[in-house]
């Protein structure tokens, strides 16, 4: 998602963007990006692949060694923490993306309403996981349960994940219908 392809939605729904629609997106979806850069990257990969390569083609059992405990490390790092249910995608993520969806419609959300579009996708995604691990039949998903679930937990730190999404503007109450200039 772009900043481009979020104004082409907009257009496309007969949506005018305002320059601070437009900032919001791009802060947001800056963000977002920066988040996403911390995930398995193919260059890395291909530089790992090289390099246990190299040690094999050399016969550096020392080296691959030290490949594999680096392997091991990154491999315990992405487990679930001892005691958690499953390994959640940071909440920053639902956030961010329950953000955009209102701000491609042209709507400026409430925390509120971006908190509870946020739970809703999580109880979603853990429902459709459940579903792709055998922990629950396909059918109809009653989210109900799921989202109980998700508010029974610590509540995330939500100030927090607004301030780090530049999110932090958005009103705490609805604005009385009147569009943002």
């Amino acid at each position: 998602m772009t900043e481009a392809s979020v104004s082409g939605v907009m257009r496309k729904l007969g949506a005018q963007p305002s320059g601070e629609l437009k900032r919001v997106v791009k802060r947001a979806l800056g963000t977002l990006r920066q988040h996403q850069e911390h995930k398995r990257r193919s260059e890395l990969e291909q530089i790992i692949a090289h390099a246990f390569v190299s040690a094999a083609v050399e016969g550096n059992i020392e080296r691959l060694q030290q490949l594999v405990d680096l392997c091991k490390l990154h491999a315990k790092t992405l487990q679930p923490p001892k005691g958690a249910k499953r390994y959640p995608v940071p909440w920053h993520y639902y956030v961010g993306l329950a953000a955009c969806m209102y701000l491609v419609k042209g709507i400026v959300p409430t925390k509120k309403e971006v908190k509870d579009a946020a739970i809703e996708h999580r109880a979603a995604e853990q429902a459709m996981r459940d579903i792709e691990e055998g922990r629950r039949a396909s059918g109809p998903i009653d989210l109900g349960p799921y989202i109980k679930s998700l508010k029974s937990e610590p509540e995330p730190k939500w100030n927090r994940i607004f301030s780090d999404l530049s999110l932090g503007g958005l009103p705490s109450a609805p604005n009385s219908g009147v569009p943002p200039r």
